[in-house]
């Protein structure tokens, strides 16, 4: 049981809606640089975030660490776990979730650092200071990991993995090299469509590399385990260039036998999250099947200047649209694929993830606005603030949002009001469970019963159609 949680960021909409609901069962330390926006009944903490030696003074006497910050992520849950406590980030972003993912007992890559500070740098303050929370409202409120000892057999497995890495990143950068010759040489669509085919083919050579390379992890790293499989997921979408360790059976690295017994829980919210959660359960319905999600968020909901820039930062790295079929009232909506997370994490063949807003004008804003050429001009640095400003003031729908997903026929969905307060109580779901989580580093799927979990999470005020 958890009898004391530490919330870092908690100043925002998300941090203080998970505080609210975890304060009637745990102790509750409100930590950040604004301890008068702490909500009734938690304690108040000063502390800087990007003074590491305040963060880790933080972790004394806690049992587990809530992440509601985008501040050097991936160090701050190696010290929780190092110290035996269990940890939930809520970050969507997926150098983010990698790099806690990619978490090895006792190391810490230089990869890893050069990703963490790019990532602090960028977005830390705005994340700390937000005035209603960070990319987990926006689009959470919107890897898998094993810290693990990898014995001789598993190092030949992730050196073949890395091989297989490689080759998938350079698939994807054919792929994109492909849709910028056919959008910027006047629409040679057939050209730069045969070279993005070529990328996609390179990238899923390259996983099947990876997963060369996990077999042979797996049958040299069976010496000294307990039956758990170390596994290795190679080449992520042919473009993320991260690898993310599969959690399969006993946890790796930070086990129960070896390490510190703690659980580190990733994407944790709305999208990822329950995106994750209703993947998983339509695709056991469906083995096999492409999985298509879809994520329909209230554009009149008051998001913070952090959420804001991680949407223009996602627009046009993704290409493609298609129908998704949401809860009612919504009905059917064209929804624009976006680089949400879950699509990159998710141990599945084929899975996308599209964006839609509850305001069809919206939507078609987004959808011109998520071309490749457009969005680049769009974050030059004369425009980026005018098209944030535009973004982040954007009223035009309701504050409700719907996810859903679907394969071979099978669907499921969830949808409510405020997608801070829901990736709040999400969180405050995942806390109240952890101690009785398996140890090591995994996302939700790979952690819970999707349909109990959820089902329980829409208790508090949600619908849930499974």
């Amino acid at each position: 049981m958890t009898t004391k949680t530490l919330i870092l960021g908690g100043y925002g909409a998300v941090g203080r809606e998970a505080a609210a609901a975890l304060a009637p069962h745990t102790t509750v330390v409100v930590a950040g640089r604004n301890p008068s926006k702490a909500p009734e009944g938690v304690e108040a903490l000063r502390v800087d975030l990007t003074d590491f030696a305040q963060v880790e003074a933080a972790l004394d006497g806690v049992d587990a660490v809530l992440m509601c910050a985008e501040i050097d992520n991936a160090r701050v849950a190696r010290a929780a776990l190092e110290r035996g406590i269990n940890y939930a980030d809520v970050s969507a972003t997926p150098s983010v979730l990698a790099a806690i993912a990619s978490l090895r007992p006792g190391t810490r890559t230089e990869t890893n650092a050069k990703t963490e500070s790019a990532s602090g740098e960028r977005r830390g303050r705005a994340f700390a200071d937000s005035r209603e929370g960070g990319p987990g409202e926006i689009v959470a409120g919107l890897g898998e990991g094993g810290l693990g000892e990898v014995v001789a057999g598993s190092r030949e497995g992730n050196r073949v993995e890395r091989e297989g890495n490689r080759v998938g990143h350079e698939g994807g950068r054919a792929e994109r090299e492909g849709g910028r010759v056919g959008h910027e040489e006047n629409r040679v669509g057939h050209e730069g469509g045969r070279v993005g085919r070529e990328g996609n083919r390179v990238g899923h050579e390259g996983g099947q590399v990876g997963r060369e390379g996990n077999r042979v992890g797996h049958e040299g790293g069976q010496v000294g385990r307990e039956g758990g499989q170390v596994g290795v997921v190679a080449g992520t979408r042919g473009g993320e260039g991260a690898s993310d360790s599969a959690v399969g059976g006993a946890a790796s690295g930070w086990d129960r036998a070896g390490g510190s017994g703690a659980t580190a829980v990733l994407s944790v919210g709305i999208a990822p999250g329950v995106t994750n959660l209703l993947a998983r359960y339509v695709s056991e319905r469906a083995p096999g099947q492409p999985v298509r999600i879809g994520v329909l968020l209230g554009s009149g909901e008051k998001h913070g200047a952090a959420a804001v820039g991680w949407t223009v930062d996602g627009l046009g790295q993704e290409r493609g649209s298609w129908v998704a079929e949401f809860p009612v009232p919504y009905g059917r909506r064209t929804v624009h694929r976006f680089p949400f997370s879950d699509q990159h994490t998710l141990n599945l063949a084929d899975v996308r993830t599209g964006l839609a807003l509850d305001s069809r004008a919206s939507t078609v804003l987004l959808g011109l606005a998520n071309r490749p050429g457009l969005a680049s001009f769009l974050r030059r640095p004369g425009l980026r603030a005018f098209t944030e400003k535009v973004f982040g003031g954007l009223h035009l729908g309701s504050d409700g949002f719907a996810v859903m997903a679907e394969a071979g026929g099978v669907r499921a969905s969830f949808a409510g009001n405020r997608q801070s307060l829901a990736t709040g109580l999400f969180a405050a779901h995942v806390i109240r469970r952890v101690c009785g989580m398996r140890a090591g580093v995994a996302h939700i799927e790979d952690l819970v019963d999707p349909a109990e979990f959820l089902t329980a999470l829409a208790a508090d005020g949600f619908r849930l159609e499974i």
